[in-house]
C-alpha cells in the first residue's frame, strides 16, 4: 500500500490509480432529485386528497345506478 501526498494529507491508495468518487452529472442529478420529490409530493396528495380513477369511476356508475333504479320504482300521484 502506498501512500500519496495530497495536501498536506495522505491518501491511501490500494494500487496504482487513485481511488476516486464517481463523476455525476448535476444536470441529471437534479431532475432526479426532481422527479423524486414530484412522485413523494403525489404519493402524499393521494392519500390525502382522494380516490384513484377507477375509485371515483366506479362511484359515479353506482350513484347513476341508484338514481335509475329509483326512478324505474318512483310512484307517480295525480297531483303535479
Amino acid at each position: 500500500m502506498r501512500a500519496v501526498p495530497n495536501s498536506g494529507t495522505f491518501l491511501r491508495v490500494l494500487s496504482p490509480v487513485l481511488i476516486m468518487g464517481e463523476v455525476v452529472n448535476l444536470r441529471k442529478a437534479r431532475k432526479q432529485a426532481k422527479k423524486r420529490e414530484g412522485a413523494e409530493r403525489a404519493a402524499s396528495n393521494r392519500a390525502a386528497h382522494g380516490q384513484t380513477k377507477a375509485e371515483k369511476t366506479f362511484e359515479a356508475r353506482r350513484a347513476e345506478q341508484m338514481r335509475r333504479h329509483l326512478d324505474a320504482h318512483r310512484i307517480d300521484s295525480g297531483d303535479a
